[in-house]
């Protein structure tokens, strides 16, 4: 590793890293505030309306979706959100080989007494450590939120029934108002595995475009690649799960292991599965946690390796 390397690298992306890290801090700080102030019961009764076949596009039930940690959890599939880290991502990744190509200054770097090896690496390094900078930012931004919000919940007054046991409520009478801390309606350690979560989809996806990067030499062209497949993968996950006769779609796209709301909702309600690889939930298994992340880790990982024995071995074309 050269560290005169990854102080350039620093240098140059750091506005971008910043413009992203407080952007999603203030979005998830945000969002936050904006869920607590419609309560969970009003939810409650817009569900019963909704047809039974819209839950088959969501990976929890609508039951516990509208939960407060659900709506929470929802945070992390905001398509701001992923599109800060999209940009983080596919900016950096595009510039590591291409990048430098199309601006002509790949042979004045490689004219100084660095490696190709060193050259990729720095630039990674950089890369990977701004999509924990980012992620990091969203589960600020949550507890903050969680930290400094509350609920304002309206309780009719009721009575119990004695030989049955169950509360009766009177909605004649004046209901009840007052504030509750966000604080005791979700617990913020539930939200550490879809920040991991995140974490692993943004280094599947600079690993992606790195991999791109790394045998192109127009930086558009990489940009152009990485968006595309972005867009296909989202399409083949959403048509997947749209009808059984394709449900065999969703295991070719990769963003089926990017599941946030269900590895909080195993966090929440299964808190002894929260890191398993697999885990069993209304009475079947599916990947846990640890599962959906050694998917997304091991797709950037080999990303990344490839494209530097690509940069490594590829003959460079002269600059225009």
């Amino acid at each position: 590793m050269n560290s005169a390397l990854v102080r350039k690298n620093f240098d140059e992306s750091k506005w971008l890293l910043f413009g992203c890290f407080f952007a999603v801090i203030v979005i998830c700080a945000v969002r936050l505030w904006i869920v607590s102030q419609i309560e969970t019961s009003n939810f409650q009764q817009i569900i019963e309306w909704l047809p039974g076949d819209l839950e088959k596009f969501s990976a929890v039930p609508f039951t516990w979706m509208v939960t407060y940690p659900g709506r929470i959890a929802l945070t992390y599939q905001e398509p701001i959100i992923v599109l800060c880290l999209a940009v983080w991502c596919i900016a950096r990744g595009s510039d590591c080989v291409s990048g430098e190509l199309g601006r002509g200054t790949m042979e004045m770097l490689l004219a100084q007494p660095v490696s190709r090896f060193q050259l990729l690496w720095s630039h990674s390094v950089v890369t990977i450590i701004g999509v924990g900078v980012i992620s990091f930012g969203t589960f600020l931004g949550i507890w903050l939120g969680i930290a400094f919000t509350t609920v304002h919940e309206t309780n009719f007054p009721s009575i119990t029934v004695p030989i049955v046991q169950r509360e009766l409520p009177l909605p004649f009478l004046a209901p009840v108002e007052f504030d509750t801390p966000m604080s005791e309606k979700a617990d913020i350690r539930i939200f550490v595995p879809a920040t991991v979560n995140f974490f692993s989809f943004g280094i599947m996806l600079c690993g992606f475009t790195t991999l791109m990067s790394s045998w192109d030499r127009y930086r558009w062209r990489t940009i152009g690649i990485v968006t595309g497949f972005h867009i296909a993968q989202a399409l083949s996950k959403l048509l997947g799960m749209s009808s059984p006769d394709f449900s065999w779609i969703v295991y070719l796209s990769v963003y089926s292991a990017y599941e946030p709301e269900a590895v909080v909702r195993v966090a929440d309600i299964q808190p002894e599965d929260t890191w398993s690889l697999l885990v069993n939930i209304d009475g079947t298994t599916r990947l846990g946690g640890m599962g959906y992340n050694l998917i997304l880790l091991s797709i950037g990982i080999i990303c990344f390796i490839t494209a530097s024995r690509i940069f490594q071995r590829r003959d460079l074309p002269a600059p225009t």
